[in-house]
This record gives C-alpha cells, sequence and structure tokens, in this order.
C-alpha cells in the first residue's frame, strides 16, 4: 500500500527535499503487510511524534510494526500515555492487583502533567523496548541466543516473595521449557506503562497445551489466558523478571482441571 497524497503532503512541510525520499521509504514499511492496520492514521502519527527528525521517524515505524496501537495512543493520546496523576496510579494498581502481580507503582509516582509534556521519556520508551524485544524476539520464536543482548547475567527471576537468580541461561532455559509444552505460543503485548526503571506489560498468550505441565497431561487444546509482566530494566537489560498470569480459567475450560465433586 502506497502513501497517501495527505501524508505525501506532510512530510513535504515537515522535511528538507534531500529527505522526503528517504522518510516516504520508511513509512510505506508500514502497511506493506495484510495484518498492518490504518496505514494513513499511523503513518500521521509517526509524523507528529517525528517532528521532523528523520531518526524518530525509523524509531517510530519499528515501533509501530510492532504494535500501531502504542503509536496512536503516543499521538492522539498522550495523557493517557502517561501515569501523570494519582487517579491513574491507582487505576493502573488495581490492574496489578487484579492480576496478582507483586508489583505496585508508588502512589506518589505520578508525574505531574506540566512536566509530561511533549514525547514519552526516552528513558522509559528504551525500557519497554528492552522487554517487548524479550517477548517478540524471544519468548514468541524461542531464539534464546539474543538473551545476552536484553537479559542481564544477574537476572533475578521472582514468583511472589521467592527470588533465584537465573542470569541468561537460566532464562533460556525457562523460554525453552514453556515453549515445549506450547511450540506455537505467541505473545501479544497489550499495553505497558514504564516507570522509572519498572515496565509493567498486559498481555495475551496463546498456545497449544502440547506436553505435560505440572502433573496436567496435555489437552492439544488452544489455551488463551492472560497476563502481567513486571520487569526492572538497568542499563538495557532485565535485571528483574516476574508477573503473574491467569492460568485457572483456560485449564478449566480445557478440561485439564476439574472442580472437587465433578
Amino acid at each position: 500500500m502506497g502513501l497517501t497524497e495527505r501524508v505525501r503532503e506532510v512530510v513535504r512541510q515537515q522535511f528538507r527535499e534531500d529527505e522526503r525520499n528517504e522518510v516516504e521509504a520508511l513509512l510505506a514499511t508500514y502497511g506493506a503487510e495484510g495484518h498492518e492496520q490504518e496505514a494513513e492514521r499511523v503513518h500521521l502519527c509517526v509524523l507528529k511524534l517525528a517532528e521532523g527528525d528523520v531518526g524518530k521517524v525509523r524509531e517510530l515505524v519499528a515501533d509501530a510494526k510492532r504494535d500501531y496501537r502504542d503509536v496512536i495512543l503516543w499521538a492522539e493520546y498522550p495523557e493517557q500515555a502517561r501515569l501523570d496523576t494519582p487517579e491513574k496510579v491507582g487505576e493502573f494498581n488495581g490492574m496489578l492487583e487484579r492480576f496478582g502481580a507483586g508489583f505496585r507503582v508508588p502512589e506518589g509516582a505520578a508525574v505531574p502533567r506540566e512536566e509530561a509534556k511533549g514525547e514519552p521519556m526516552n528513558a522509559s520508551e528504551q525500557n519497554k523496548r528492552v522487554t517487548r524485544r524479550f517477548v517478540e524476539e524471544v519468548v514468541n520464536t524461542g531464539d534464546v541466543a539474543l538473551l545476552p543482548e536484553i537479559v542481564a547475567e544477574g537476572c533475578v527471576e521472582t514468583d511472589g516473595k521467592v527470588r533465584v537468580v537465573s542470569g541468561v541461561a537460566g532464562m533460556a532455559e525457562h523460554v525453552r521449557a514453556v515453549r515445549a509444552i506450547y511450540p506455537d505460543l505467541h505473545v501479544t503485548v497489550e499495553r505497558q506503562v514504564a516507570e522509572g526503571e519498572w515496565v509493567a506489560t498486559v498481555i495475551t498468550a496463546r498456545g497449544t497445551h502440547a506436553a505435560e505441565w505440572l502433573g496436567m497431561a496435555p489437552t492439544n487444546r488452544m489455551l488463551v489466558f492472560t497476563g502481567v509482566n513486571v520487569d526492572r530494566v538497568v542499563d538495557g537489560k532485565m535485571v528483574e523478571h516476574g508477573g503473574a498470569a491467569n492460568m485457572l480459567e483456560p485449564f478449566l475450560t480445557a478440561g485439564a482441571l476439574k472442580p472437587v465433586g465433578r
């Protein structure tokens, strides 16, 4: 799908003549795949956020190809994209609590709106990108060779109050084990919120239950479950990984678990 005349006009307004071909080529890479939705809207959002910077166009198009909704959120709903009020912090903490995540954004962490103008904080976006890479480039593909780029050697995995140093090797083992149970596993990042070093990622996971797990025989059925990953990122790498997932409902639905007495 090519660029619309409306998009080309904005490119002409924002970029020098010697930059326009490159910008148009970058924008055209979004919408080329059949699943990439709302191309014109996404292109305009990218241009709005890039503010005439070719490098930002490149980064934002890559973000859109991972999840176009992020780019639309940042450009069209900047207030909702930030935890800039105590009410938003409370709402997000409520979501974490419903999932049983052992993490809360501090009540005083809201960034006043007058300090939050402009595009999202670079450090927060970089941290979100690291955790998104873990999901999309490692978990979804099983390519554990990428882990040294994403996970620190001393990375800790948390489960409630239990903390285990897993590092790169342990994380690789974890990914392989999960994909052995769900060989076609695909995790979709629904929403991310970052505060300082912490990133919370709301996910939906789909996969065929093809091997025994916790004593439950494989059902060979597609299971869909939701969850929240809670990660801490320092110097561009994950140093802590945890969260919670709603596993009870899909296993009941698939018949892997049965209520007592039935």
